[in-house]
């Protein structure tokens, strides 16, 4: 008779730490859930604050390019001038 008390106490002892495991198991899975949450938000900000900086970053590159133009109709502007006023004085129109 001491058998099947022992067989059934072993049993017993083996379905608590079964579920004891399941338990921690189930914990993990809670915290592997929660930690790739929070890193997919982590990761949506990143995206944000990257898109923010791309604007940014082609605002300044147009108004570099706005500049840059600007001074290359004037430097050519210039060219023209100082071309037309030696052609004038070389031709003794000046």
């Amino acid at each position: 008779m001491t058998e099947p008390v022992a067989s059934t106490e072993r049993l017993t002892t083996l379905e608590a730490r079964v579920a004891h495991i399941r338990e921690l198991m189930d914990e993990r899975d809670r915290g592997f859930t929660t930690r790739i949450a929070e890193l997919i938000s982590h990761n949506r900000l990143q995206d944000q604050e990257q898109e923010k900086l791309i604007e940014r970053l082609s605002d300044k590159i147009e108004e570099i390019q706005a500049i840059l133009w600007n001074a290359l109709k004037w430097l050519g502007g210039l060219l023209a001038t100082t071309l037309l006023s030696v052609a004038l004085k070389t031709l003794g129109l000046i």
